[in-house]
């Protein structure tokens, strides 16, 4: 059974081409953690990379709120997050 969580983060990039007839949209996700109260820097965070076959965000944007799918894979040589399942996170309102 593999282990999956939802995580959120911010757009940091988008590419997108055809190929064969195929396309593919890929969006770069910076994943950030608590941050430190005392020095305001994030404490850690990952750099994730989403490929969907479809332009699910409509309007891509630098700096937009998303959310993602994790999903730990493991194999015989070790293992990695594999991420999918990315949509605009819902904006909290006051």
């Amino acid at each position: 059974m593999a282990f999956t969580a939802k995580a959120y983060g911010v757009l940091v990039g988008y590419s997108s081409y055809d190929k064969d007839g195929k396309s593919s949209h890929t969006y770069a996700v910076l994943i950030q953690e608590k941050k430190d109260k005392e020095t305001g820097l994030f404490k850690s965070c990952a750099l994730a990379e989403v490929r969907e076959e479809s332009a699910v965000l409509p309007n891509p944007r630098y700096g937009q709120k998303v959310s993602l799918w994790g999903e730990v894979v493991t194999t015989s040589k070790g293992a990695f997050m594999n991420y999918s399942g990315i949509e605009a996170a819902e904006e909290k309102t006051k």
